[in-house]
């Protein structure tokens, strides 16, 4: 008797195709969920099975029925099978979905990205562990001898260069030495090739790193891994979480707060939520780190249902950097004028003092370019992108003078002439990175000054020239957006200065506060890791109420401020939230379709609360127009209800995504 596999393709098509079994494969229950080699056309793919059957329907029976080749028998067991499903669920997607996250970056290398591997960190026989961290790790060491128990998940709170990484090395041993492996995230692919050698060095073979910048042979070196039951630590952002690692037995979280931690492109997974959803099916330790826990982390602490641990001292026994607000402006003193606007004396002094002393300075704002847009002196015009709802920004390199487009990358010359009333002078409204390196160049001559943004990091060679530099000391100013912000570990520097910290902590969302202090602790806490006397310098233009918690040790502080206002107005952690976009070329499509899903679900589900839909901040980005709304409920189920419901009943022109508890 003949039997049969329906399988859904990882890429290639989105239809249910059909195979008959070979007779020497085994059991063909177990391979409903699996994955299998068959042929299409000419060429072979890899696809889910969905179904066995021993008869066929009657279209199925007009087919030349083929062979399926072959079946990966090392992908994935049950409890896998219940990951893939629970966060199809969550998500509202279909398991074949998921799948391709793990097949598509094992199958297929996509584009590079930029990755650097420093070797600042040296292998090193022991460490001293303090009795802080030691209490970490017996914490572990029981979580992981109960493996058949619930696990609660374990948040650190250690300030920034408090030694998480050797706490995370500490338990990692654990782990293997009980042989079990482990899976690592970090949200940036640079520290995540920087942790591979870190880890190498600390627990030797058998660490993998899987990422965008992973290559195609170092990608086939971990599926052999995977394939023959090795033992291993994998190493990554977002792709890891689905890798079907043999015996897991401890995920960590490196910088949980991070928003980098939220995809961006469909489906829009958030790896963190992903990751406590995969230790819970598998019943293992979790560990979320971070100098700046976020609000959901706290809230999980305070409710009992995760265990805290705080690291407060510094691992090379530093105190924290003294922290100063300046007001550039000041509403009592307007007819005081000052040489340098963007630059107080105070920050001026500073800068000065470290380039005496040998010592290296950060000059953090997050605007790349040279500045924010370019208008007519005449008409006021602003000259904005064909494509997106957006002002160019002004890039000045050595060779030309260009206007950018941040999202669809357009460029174009800078203008000679005005489009609208013919004009020939334009004013540059605002400061980027470029600016600031320019003004620096001019005041401090003699200093050697770089530039760490995304238009200096996608140039690997140049990106890892800098990195080099800036660790053996040749570098006396790093000017930087949020690339420098987390992770690094630079010994000589022992000042931070932010030009305009009150920029990002009034956008149009929730969580702006929790986004803009955390990114302020975490770059003020690269300043004197292992040199005492660290100083961070902090520019406002009017000040900002969360500047007061800027003080590491006074986090907690902010989390009860914080917690007050959420509570309040009905916002996360304190209630379950969610996003739905619609997105369409035409705008008025796009506004008709959400309006729609608003009323439905107001009318069908009154105990969801819907904000919108409206514009988001950028209403149009590759010529595409958007409209977001949000839905708040009590539990989760309602609002997961209420949008596949407007799905089943409604058919629509847009695309829709769909994000549960989106972070920004």
């Amino acid at each position: 008797m003949n039997l049969y596999i329906r399988v859904r393709p990882i890429a290639a098509c989105n239809r249910i195709l059909t195979y008959r079994i070979p007779p020497s494969w085994p059991d063909p229950q177990r391979f409903i969920g699996s994955l299998v080699i068959v042929p299409l056309q000419k060429r072979t793919i890899c696809a889910l099975v969905i179904d066995v059957s021993s008869t066929l329907t009657k279209t199925e029976q007009t087919y030349a029925m083929r062979d399926a080749l072959s079946y990966e028998d090392a992908m994935v067991d049950e409890r896998f099978k219940c990951f893939v499903h629970a966060v199809a669920h969550y998500y509202a997607l279909d398991d074949v979905t998921i799948y391709r996250r793990l097949i598509t970056g094992l199958v297929r290398t996509q584009k590079q990205h930029t990755a650097i591997s420093l070797d600042h960190h040296q292998k090193t026989k022991h460490i001293e562990l303090s009795e802080a961290q030691q209490a970490i790790v017996n914490h572990i060491h029981i979580q992981l001898a109960n493996a058949t128990a619930h696990q609660n998940p374990t948040l650190i709170h250690g300030v920034t260069g408090s030694g998480k990484s050797e706490v995370y090395a500490a338990i990692m041993a654990e782990a293997l030495a009980q042989g079990k492996s482990c899976i690592f995230l970090i949200p940036d692919v640079s520290l995540a090739v920087q942790f591979v050698a870190f880890f190498r060095a600390r627990l030797g073979h058998g660490v993998y790193g899987y990422h965008s910048a992973t290559s195609a042979q170092d990608k086939r070196k971990l599926w052999n891994a995977i394939s023959t039951k090795e033992v291993c630590v994998v190493i990554g952002v977002h792709l890891p979480i689905f890798l079907p690692v043999h015996a897991l037995g401890l995920i960590i979280v490196d910088e949980e707060h991070e928003i980098g931690y939220q995809e961006k492109q469909f489906p829009r997974l958030n790896t963190r939520e992903v990751a406590l959803m995969r230790a819970q099916t598998y019943q293992v330790p979790i560990v979320l780190g971070s100098a700046t826990p976020s609000i959901h982390a706290y809230a999980m602490v305070e409710q009992a249902r995760w265990s805290l641990f705080e690291l407060k001292d510094r691992f090379f026994s530093t105190s924290l950097p003294a922290i100063q607000i300046v007001h550039l402006i000041d509403r009592t003193q307007r007819t005081k004028k000052r040489t340098h606007f963007w630059f107080s004396e105070p920050l001026l002094a500073a800068i000065n003092k470290r380039i005496e002393q040998k010592e290296q300075s950060i000059i953090f704002l997050n605007r790349r370019g040279y500045s924010f847009f370019v208008q007519c002196s005449g008409c006021g015009h602003i000259t904005t992108c064909p494509s997106c709802a957006v002002s160019l920004t002004v890039h000045k390199d050595i060779n030309k003078n260009t206007l950018k487009c941040h999202y669809c990358q357009h460029e174009q010359p800078y203008p000679t002439i005005c489009n609208e009333c013919n004009a020939k002078q334009f004013i540059d409204k605002g400061i980027g990175t470029q600016q600031v390196v320019s003004l620096l160049e001019e005041l401090f001559p003699l200093a050697r000054i770089a530039r760490a943004d995304l238009d200096t990091t996608v140039d690997r060679k140049r990106w890892q020239e800098t990195m080099r530099r800036m660790m053996s000391g040749e570098i006396d100013i790093l000017v930087g957006t949020q690339t420098i912000t987390r992770g690094y570990h630079f010994p000589r520097l022992t000042l931070v200065g932010v030009l305009w910290a009150d920029s990002g902590l009034s956008f149009p969302f929730y969580n702006a506060a929790e986004v803009g202090l955390q990114q302020l602790i975490q770059v003020a806490g690269r300043a004197g890791r292992e040199i005492s006397g660290g100083e961070v310098i902090v520019q406002t233009m009017e000040g900002h109420p969360v500047l007061a918690f800027l003080d590491e040790l006074r986090y907690r502080d902010f989390f009860e401020h914080e917690k007050k206002k959420r509570e309040l107005f009905g916002y996360p952690p304190y209630v379950r939230f969610a996003e739905i976009e619609f997105r369409h070329i035409d705008e008025q499509t796009a506004k008709r379709e959400a309006n729609a899903c608003a009323e439905f679900i107001r009318a069908t589900f009154p105990d969801i609360t819907v904000l919108g839909p409206a514009d988001p901040p950028i209403k149009k980005i590759k010529s595409i127009y958007m409209q977001k709304m949000y839905l708040k409920a009590q539990q989760f189920g309602p609002i997961l209800q209420a949008y596949q419901n407007y799905c089943a009943t409604h058919a629509s022109a847009s695309q829709v995504f769909f994000t549960p508890s989106p972070m920004s």
